[in-house]
């Protein structure tokens, strides 16, 4: 490794800790660091929905923005639907201080585990979620995004119109996200290329606080994580397309990779994508083996002044860690062991980073997390052995990382499975949540955290805009009194102003529930109502056609997703007309009706 530079005081911190590794600190075995004696870790409890505590399921994104504003995302869950949980403080009872804060915009029952949560403001953040419904699951699962602000969902956005995204610019799959404000965000995805095979790299989307553009970057790998920092990001990837295809020859190709780039501010294009500045020189670091899996710089509304970046053997890639037993092959490429790597904020090409010596014990584990605490030169890592997360009962167990000291030590704070996602806010307040979706807390019980007063998390969240068609056939009233009236009525013996019947169908309200849409409305007078969904001139659904008395009524399309109608129309008749009157509902745009 090369020498530090003395005026870097980032360099020399991490100087530290990598002599103390490569001479006497080995990772497995060290003894776990001394902590505030007042603060220690324990089992938190759960929200529930009976008397007996169930696990929340794998959580895929665990953050904070302060104390008593944190976000928990789970997949799997089912007592929860779609699993987006707040913390907001300590309860004065036995009742926990997490609570479900959305049914909506989460991984969702059987969805995406690459599902993150992005704080743009201390009541503001984003969500990669799954597209809205009926294309919420299966392979179109992760290619949507939400919009959390002041206790709604102000946004909500994918390309999904169908079993197959017919976009000239579609969403790839995502699972990396860092908000900088409310006008700069970045999520970054899978290795892909545009429809027309142009464009292959990392794909992106970025908010400039108006709109989403896609953005390729040309690592042409796919994204891990995002970090804020620096002024700018920091993003790492993985070793193949994304955290599951092996090899594509296709986006692979670049010769020198980097597992780490950064990102300029206001970037709107790849030529905004630098390298990270790894060392490739490092004993035992193979880039093309390795991947870094996280990055932490703090808190969003308090960033610090070192990167933190944790990872591990390749799971991706033509050299991915190959997987016996439960383990890794001992003489697979990729056996690199445990990552670490650190940066100064506003000195370049500050990365130092050590490859953890082949261990027997540390060879099959890799940091899957990385949580710095504010205001330190310190962070906590969450250890995953093998390619697997470890369910309970197993070993919970986090590495402290003290660059200032120069020790790593391992910790087991439970028994509760292996530590999947882990979040401080200070020395003394740190999370972790385990395979299953347990929670552990490092506090001082005596101290507990005080209420969060925003009222943008007193009520549960129940809805989100439906981009694929609510946001065009929305559940409100779409019918006004004279939508269904009949011709105006004369006498040929006595000209007169012609007289004018109130519409004998009003108030039409429409809603999606799955593949089911809803029709809602109001007869004053007995009338016959049909309702037809067209695709492309050809009737894909209809309804019942009956004689209707007086008074409210609800029917039903139960449409195939395969056959997405293009348009639809409401026929009323009424028994002394010959003809029967017809009105088109707003459903005009391709959003609204399928393509």
């Amino acid at each position: 490794m090369t020498a530090a530079p003395s005026n870097n005081r980032g360099a020399e911190l991490v100087g530290k800790l990598v002599g103390c590794l490569i001479a006497a600190c080995v990772l497995f075995g060290a003894a776990a660091s001394s902590a505030a004696a007042a603060s220690s870790w324990s089992a938190y409890p759960l929200p529930r929905t009976s008397p007996f505590e169930q696990p929340l399921g794998q959580p895929t994104s665990l953050s904070c923005w302060s104390a008593n504003a944190c976000v928990l995302l789970t997949v799997d869950n089912p007592y929860f639907t779609n699993g987006v949980f707040a913390f907001t403080g300590d309860t004065t009872t036995q009742i926990s201080g997490w609570k479900q804060y959305a049914t909506v915009c989460g991984p969702g029952d059987g969805g995406s585990a690459n599902a993150r949560v992005a704080w743009a403001g201390p009541n503001e953040f984003w969500t990669l979620t799954t597209p809205s419904s009926p294309w919420n699951t299966g392979p179109n699962a992760g290619r949507g995004l939400c919009h959390f602000s002041a206790g709604q969902i102000v946004g909500s956005y994918s390309t999904i119109r169908g079993l197959v995204d017919t976009s000239n610019d579609p969403y790839q799959p995502m699972e990396a996200a860092a908000c900088r404000s409310s006008n700069e965000c970045w999520f970054g995805g899978a290795a892909a290329a545009m429809p027309d095979g142009t464009n292959p790299g990392t794909f992106h989307l970025r908010w400039d606080g108006s709109s989403l553009k896609s953005v390729y970057a040309p690592a042409k790998r796919g994204a891990a994580d995002i970090e804020a920092f620096d002024g700018g990001f920091a993003e790492s990837v993985y070793a193949g397309p994304d955290s599951k295809r092996e090899s594509d020859p296709t986006l692979i190709d670049v010769p020198e990779y980097s597992p780490i780039q950064l990102i300029e501010s206001g970037a709107n294009s790849a030529t905004g994508f630098t390298d990270g500045d790894l060392d490739p020189d490092v004993p035992g670091f193979a880039p093309e083996a390795t991947e870094v899996l996280a990055l932490d710089a703090g808190l969003p509304s308090d960033p610090g002044s070192i990167l933190w970046a944790v990872g591990g053997g390749a799971a991706s890639g033509p050299q991915k860690d190959q997987e016996i037993d439960g383990g890794m092959a001992d003489d697979s490429p990729a056996d690199t062991g445990p990552f670490i790597a650190v940066r100064e904020a506003g000195v370049s090409n500050s990365w130092h980073q050590i490859g953890f010596p082949s261990d027997p014990e540390a060879i099959n584990t890799r940091f899957v997390d990385v949580a710095a605490i504010p205001g330190t030169d310190q962070a906590i890592a969450a250890i995953a052995p093998g390619n697997s997360p470890q369910p309970s009962p197993a070993p919970s167990e986090i590495a402290r990382l003290d660059a200032s000291a120069g020790t790593v030590a391992v910790e087991t704070i439970g028994n509760y499975g292996s530590v999947q996602r882990v979040e401080c806010v200070n020395a003394d307040q740190c999370w972790a949540a385990t395979a299953d979706g347990r929670l552990l807390r490092y506090a001082d019980s005596a101290s507990p955290v005080t209420a969060n007063p925003d009222p943008a998390f007193a009520a549960q969240v129940l809805s989100r805009p439906n981009e694929v068609i609510e946001q065009a056939l929305a559940d409100s009233s779409t019918d006004d009194s004279l939508l269904f009236a009949p011709a105006p009525v004369t006498e040929a013996e006595e000209p007169r102003a012609p007289k004018r019947l109130k519409a004998a169908v009003r108030k039409v309200t429409t809603r999606l529930r799955g593949t089911r849409l809803i029709f809602g409305f109001k007869t004053i007078r007995k009338v016959r109502v049909t309702i037809q969904a067209k695709r492309r001139g050809r009737v894909v659904a209809q309804s019942r056609s009956g004689l209707l008395r007086p008074g409210r009524h609800t029917m039903v399309l139960r449409l195939n997703p395969k056959r997405w109608p293009t348009k639809i129309a409401m026929s009323v008749k009424e028994p002394s007309s010959a003809t029967a009157s017809t009105a088109v509902l707003p459903c005009a745009a391709s959003a609204a009706c399928g393509q």
